[in-house]
């Protein structure tokens, strides 16, 4: 029955040596993922961390290192390629297991998060062009309100505070 329930979700089951960070273990939607020759990476000492892109790698693996340390768990984003040459977004839920000597292996899920992070852009890119646009807003609305003011200062210069009008009337 688990191991149904692994084939099922649409993520990444696996563990890691912590001190290689060597893959021991993968399973779920491994090829879907990560491509079909990563169900050969623990067989091959393929390591955590080498699947990540270069862009996301070096701080990716600090934060990795770190959950090492603290020995608390930990969900990191970054990207992967996709055996169709695509760039994946992944949250990657890490877990320390600890031995008696200190942090003996390292337990994960990966997420494919990519439809999440692309409509996060969407939001961001719209709260910028909507704040463009309230800005722009604002300040015509200034423009409007120092004319108004010109326009009453020249109004009570030519014609003084509107009394005299009434009075020689």
């Amino acid at each position: 029955r688990f191991h149904e329930l692994v084939e099922s979700l649409d993520a990444v089951f696996w563990e890691a040596d912590a001190a290689t960070l060597a893959f021991t273990f993968l399973a779920g939607r491994v090829a879907d993922m990560l491509g079909p020759d990563a169900t050969t990476w623990p067989d091959r000492g393929r390591a955590w961390g080498d699947h990540i892109t270069e862009e996301d790698r070096a701080d990716t693996l600090a934060a990795c290192r770190a959950t090492l340390e603290t020995g608390e768990d930990r969900s990191l984003d970054y990207r992967v390629h996709t055996p169709d040459g695509r760039t994946s977004w992944v949250r990657d839920v890490v877990h320390v297991v600890r031995g008696a000597q200190g942090p003996r292996e390292l337990r994960g899920l990966m997420v494919d998060i990519t439809e999440r992070k692309r409509a996060e852009q969407a939001l961001r890119k719209s709260e910028r062009k909507y704040s463009e646009a309230f800005r722009r807003e604002r300040e015509a609305t200034q423009r409007l309100r120092n004319l108004d003011e010109m326009k009453n200062t020249f109004l009570e210069a030519v014609f003084g505070d509107g009394r005299t009008i009434v009075t020689a009337v």
